[in-house]
């Protein structure tokens, strides 16, 4: 026996206001929950320290920033030469990279537009 799905296909006739609201209502089988990639670059000033010092932290970050605006190809590059953030890849403790990137969802983590 063999199942030939053109002749069938061809004789099968969905009227497109049956398709719309077969859509409509099993519409989250179609989609996926918003995601989108996060990185960053860590320069750390601790809570307690001098103005001064969170001051050099606060121009360091933004000179890092826009040095990133300015060829943002180069922020894997820059996030491992000035990241003061340290994570665990495979067990070695390393500054951030491309590869620490985390995927999170708007709802999971506040993100600004």
């Amino acid at each position: 026996m063999v199942l030939d799905l053109e002749p069938l296909a061809k004789a099968t006739v969905v009227p497109e206001d049956d398709l719309r609201a077969y859509y409509a209502e099993n519409a989250s089988r179609y989609t996926v929950a918003e995601e989108r990639r996060a990185s960053h670059i860590l320069i750390n000033a601790p809570q307690g320290a001098p103005a001064a010092e969170r001051q050099q932290a606060r121009e360091r970050a933004e000179a890092l920033l826009a040095e990133v605006r300015s060829n943002p190809a180069s922020f894997a590059a820059v996030a491992r030469k000035n990241s003061q953030d340290r994570v665990r890849l495979n067990g070695a403790a390393t500054s951030t990279s491309s590869a620490a990137v985390r995927w999170s969802s708007p709802s999971r983590t506040p993100f600004s537009p």
